[in-house]
């Protein structure tokens, strides 16, 4: 749930994505860079816009300091960069992830005899070392 004192007005909310809509037409970059540089959702734009909902300060802050770090354009490699290590920072987490949800496997134990000296395997001799 989103607070009040953590939204723009709806005003500000549209000057913000006007403001990212120059930007785009200025610089000739395309908006995914934008929100992959900002780090924001694809639909900001949209729900603004069209479902008139407000922007929240730390997204506006995100928007803009993404458009002031790069007052030139983001180009396509550095584009095709982030990307990149966005989605190496993913599989990471998914791999941590199921790393900690299924733990290490049980170890088992042979009890059974040796073959040549009839000592139980689990508690070791010459033939089978107990490590």
């Amino acid at each position: 749930m989103r607070h009040e004192q953590h939204l723009l007005s709806e005003a500000e909310s549209r000057q913000v994505i006007d403001d990212v809509d120059a930007w785009l037409r200025r610089t000739g970059t395309n908006y995914n860079r934008l929100i992959t540089a900002a780090r924001v959702n694809a639909s900001t734009r949209h729900c603004v816009r069209i479902k008139h909902r407000r922007l929240t300060i730390d997204t506006a802050h995100r928007l803009r300091d993404a458009m002031q770090a790069h007052p030139r354009g983001i180009g396509k490699g550095e584009h095709k960069a982030r990307v990149r290590a966005a989605a190496a920072e993913q599989l990471e987490r998914q791999r941590a992830k199921r790393r900690r949800d299924f733990p290490a496997l049980p170890i088992t134990v042979d009890r059974s005899p040796c073959p040549r000296c009839g000592v139980r395997r689990d508690l070791g001799c010459d033939h089978y070392p107990r490590f």
